[in-house]
């Protein structure tokens, strides 16, 4: 048996490196989360959905965000992941938590279509939309939007400034530098009447070696913040400001109108008996209708 054949068995691949970071998933669970990487990676041979072709980055990048994100969505509520790319944290949320709705929002078609061939492969109950976001949200209501490595919060915050009423918070997936935007974010006062919440501060491991933590921006793969420091020698050297002696940094933050913030920093929701929304945007004939408008999944 050749050593890829070895790295691709469950027992020498996603269990094992579950276990050398004491994550403890139920086998069955973690049978799906296995039947995904294999299918993403067959499909990331045609397609680029994703730098994560490994068990170990799988785990540490993608899982680990995906767990963080868990904790704080509450059983029923609905999520829309906007800019899904490769499913991640999206399908992701839909197999570790099937006590929640789970759609994806992805603007580029060919991704949308694989996206909507592995739900169906996996038969999870999960809605593929096939555009933006935001014109999604002229036919629906979602209690939260998840984004990661999208784009930066002031763009996140342009694209649904005018849709508020039709969601109840954001949740980011963000590397330090999420500090930064948040100051950009306030120069163009597109927080007035928001709250931004850090809810959970992690560290993904193994990436002392790399220069940006997988929760940025694919954009800014390039560009990454550096700080000076001292060796031994008392020599300044340049490393990358994302970075500690244990790993990455990586923040689940949270944005959600002020008047439905509640005492604990989580967002009050709201309670829907359907996602279909019952006051359809005056504006939406403005918009260009890019979703596959079939509600019967959702």
């Amino acid at each position: 048996m050749t050593e890829e054949n070895i790295l691709h068995t469950p027992e020498a691949g996603l269990w094992e490196t579950l276990a050398k970071y004491e994550i403890e998933i139920p086998d069955p669970v973690v049978e799906q989360l296995d039947q995904f990487c294999r299918l993403e990676w067959s499909w990331n041979e045609k397609v680029n959905l994703t730098r994560h072709t490994t068990y170990q980055k799988f785990v540490t990048r993608d899982l680990l965000d995906t767990l963080a994100l868990s904790e704080f969505l509450a059983p029923g509520e609905r999520v829309m992941d906007v800019g899904s790319g490769g499913g991640v944290p999206g399908i992701l949320l839909a197999i570790l938590r099937p006590d929640i709705t789970v759609a994806l929002a992805e603007c580029v078609a060919k991704k949308a279509k694989i996206l909507m061939e592995i739900v169906d492969e996996m038969r999870l109950p999960v809605y593929i939309f096939g555009g933006l976001g935001q014109d999604v949200l002229g036919n629906y209501k979602f209690h939260t939007l998840t984004f990661r490595a999208v784009a930066s919060m002031k763009k996140i915050l342009e694209w649904f400034r005018q849709d508020w009423d039709h969601f109840d918070r954001m949740l980011l997936v963000k590397g330090p530098r999420w500090i930064n935007e948040r100051g950009e974010a306030r120069h163009y006062n597109l927080l007035r009447g928001l709250a931004l919440r850090k809810l959970k501060e992690y560290t993904i491991p193994d990436m002392i070696c790399e220069e940006k933590s997988s929760s940025e921006p694919e954009e800014n793969e390039n560009a990454s913040e550096k700080k000076l420091s001292e060796n031994r020698n008392g020599e300044n050297l340049l490393i990358p400001s994302t970075l500690t002696e244990e790993g990455a940094k990586s923040f689940i933050l949270q944005i959600c109108p002020e008047k439905k913030l509640m005492a604990n920093d989580l967002c009050r929701l709201s309670s829907w008996e359907t996602a279909k929304s019952r006051d359809h945007r005056k504006d939406r004939s403005r918009r260009k209708n890019r979703t596959d408008d079939n509600p019967e999944r959702l």
